[in-house]
């Protein structure tokens, strides 16, 4: 389950007007994991999740993204490293 992956099981019954900023990023995250496209456009996915939230859900996020197409915007180096095959700077 998506909400599982980005850790929002709890948050199911909450309007959007009550999640916080990260809250709706991991929304958009599970979101975009559900559709289940041969190519994902990411654009800073963890920007606004705190960093021990993003050690927890980014490797699980990856992992299910791992056979498919991936574009990830970034200005976080150790992100792009960690979890990209090839990396261009722009």
């Amino acid at each position: 389950c998506s909400s599982d992956l980005v850790e929002l099981k709890d948050c199911e019954n909450m309007y959007p007007n009550e999640l916080s900023g990260g809250m709706k990023t991991r929304v958009s995250i599970a979101r975009a994991l559900y559709y289940n496209a041969d190519t994902v456009l990411m654009d800073e996915p963890f920007g606004s999740i705190d960093q021990d939230m993003k050690k927890r859900i980014a490797p699980k996020v990856f992992s299910l993204l791992a056979n498919k197409t991936v574009i990830v915007v970034s200005h976080d180096d150790l992100e792009a490293k960690a979890y990209s095959d090839e990396i261009i700077y722009i």
